[in-house]
């Protein structure tokens, strides 16, 4: 099997209350077609760094997202489930951190 070589690597972090913060490790893979963003949510300090969800998203051609990772980053907030990452909360704390 032969692994597709990961590009475009950057870490974004969601802090939550009580100091405690989601890290998101997101990275870019060509496919046949064009390219795929994934977004590996980890549970930073409530769980240790257990991955809590694996979120893809595949494109044909190119993106209009205001930032690398926009769209699938809020899939990934919306498959956490909880009401505290709606779409305002995640806007305004989400930060790049490489």
């Amino acid at each position: 099997m032969i692994m597709a070589t990961k590009y475009n690597i950057q870490y974004f972090t969601l802090s939550l209350a009580d100091n405690k913060q989601i890290v998101f490790y997101c990275y870019t893979t060509k496919t046949f077609n064009g390219f795929c963003h994934t977004v590996k949510s980890l549970n930073n300090g409530i769980y240790g760094d257990k991955i809590i969800t694996d979120t893809k998203s595949s494109y044909f051609n190119r993106t209009w997202e205001r930032y690398d990772y926009e769209s699938t980053l809020k899939r990934a907030c919306n498959k956490i489930g909880k009401s505290i990452y709606n779409a305002a909360f995640v806007e305004n704390n989400l930060q790049r951190t490489y």
